[in-house]
């Protein structure tokens, strides 16, 4: 009789796709709500006080962006390839090269 001992864990390739998945996310939607949300509304403010929110702005993020980079690059190559022919298990090139 097997042992179901680590049955319910999750693989650790599954738990390394999660974090960098997430983390992509989490930067992307940084990414958008300055692009959209922060910077316009920093357009609104008198010249002073915009500069004042944006390089508020720009501190937060340079502290954020490169901690989430880092945790988010390095797992890149364990994302799953959506190239991959479920026929023979071998990737296919996303484009041929014809000469």
């Amino acid at each position: 009789m097997a042992s179901s001992l680590g049955a319910d864990r999750v693989p650790p390739i599954r738990a390394i796709q999660a974090i960098g998945i997430t983390s992509a996310a989490i930067l992307g939607g940084m990414n958008i709500t300055l692009s959209f949300f922060s910077i316009p509304a920093c357009l609104l403010a008198p010249t002073p006080v915009a500069l004042k929110q944006f390089a508020q702005i720009y501190n937060l993020g340079k502290k954020v962006g490169p901690g989430g980079s880092l945790l988010c690059v390095p797992t890149l190559p364990y994302q799953p390839d959506i190239n991959t022919s479920s026929h023979d298990g071998q990737c296919t090139p996303p484009y041929e090269m014809k000469y």
